[in-house]
């Protein structure tokens, strides 16, 4: 299994977002200290169905003025601490963010911003600021974006060194065996070869997950067509590989390209789970999302539903040992 890409424990699906407006013709600065303000507008018809709460939205794509000074963009600090973002336009109300990755030659930034309030109705506008030469420290604040639903976020940058840190509070920061650095959908990713290689991030107590409510999400590129045998995408096992195999997880299906999603509620035989419709695209990247809402599992795919199965019960992860990332 070649480059997946951020496993995320989520509540709903990421949205992306794209810079507008221009870099002001006289800079000024703003109640922050920035010298530059940039409009962040999310398309509301992009947010499905219900508004979204406390929600962290990607920042990402290369901009020639969020570069440094030196390399002719507005950007002071070579690590891009000055780069910050709030939800009025004077920038008087800071937003979490967290900073996965800045260039300072190109402007490329990956940035995860948290959002109270995403609107399926409205659009909603936020404010990138740049350009303050007093910040030299690292202004982002990673555990403040991801909420306590977030059981694990692992962005497996930066395409050149690999890393398996959590994001998340939880600090469930894996172990890797194998698996080395590729370039990702969104950054870096994790090459793995499906067969003895993996990202192990233990289990601690934020994984002994028992509800009836979890989300599972990937993202995934593979060009090994119906593999021989069950590969595990992110999974919490059962000790000894014993039935049920799994508390929940998603893997793919031995002699086919489809994807499965699943949860057991109690010892053997209690492992119920849903097949996507469709098959993996070979050699593309594919965003792969399960949901389990206490009466249906759902496999998503590339944000469309793809596949349902109905589904009830609790969790049961008593007897089940590590969470391995991928495999």
């Amino acid at each position: 299994m070649r480059g997946v890409r951020k496993p995320i424990f989520i509540v709903a699906f990421v949205c992306f977002s794209l810079l507008a407006g221009q870099i002001p013709a006289a800079a000024q600065s703003w109640a922050n200290g920035c010298l530059y303000r940039r409009a962040i507008t999310i398309d509301h018809t992009k947010v499905p169905n219900t508004d979204q709460a406390n929600f962290p939205v990607l920042v990402s794509g290369t901009y020639s003025y969020l570069a440094t000074t030196a390399n002719g963009g507005g950007v002071t600090s070579a690590n891009g601490y000055d780069i910050l973002f709030a939800s009025d336009a004077n920038g008087a109300s800071p937003l979490p963010f967290e900073q996965e990755s800045y260039n300072p030659t190109t402007g490329a930034i990956v940035y995860w911003v948290k959002l109270s309030t995403v609107s399926h109705t409205t659009d909603a506008v936020f404010y990138m600021f740049y350009g303050d030469s007093s910040i030299s420290t690292n202004q982002s604040n990673q555990t403040a974006v991801w909420d306590s639903n977030y059981k694990g976020v692992w962005h497996l940058p930066n395409g050149s060194s690999l890393t398996a840190n959590d994001s998340s509070s939880n600090g469930n920061n894996g172990t890797i065996t194998g698996a080395t650095s590729t370039s990702g959908e969104v950054d870096g990713a994790a090459s793995l070869n499906g067969s003895g290689q993996y990202i192990n991030v233990g289990n601690g107590p934020s994984f002994q997950i028992a509800g009836n409510a979890l989300t599972l999400e990937a993202w995934l590129k593979t060009s090994e067509s119906n593999p021989t045998l069950y590969e595990r995408i992110l999974a919490k096992e059962v000790s000894g590989d014993a039935d049920p195999y799994l508390a929940y997880g998603i893997w793919r299906t031995a002699g086919t390209n489809v994807i499965n999603f699943g949860i057991a509620t109690g010892g053997a035989g209690t492992l119920g789970s849903v097949t996507s419709a469709s098959s993996l695209s070979m050699g593309t990247w594919t965003h792969v999302v399960g949901t389990y809402d206490g009466s249906n599992l759902r496999i998503y795919l590339n944000g469309s539903l793809d596949s349902q199965t109905s589904e009830t019960g609790n969790i049961i992860t008593t007897q089940y040992k590590r969470a391995p990332l991928l495999e």
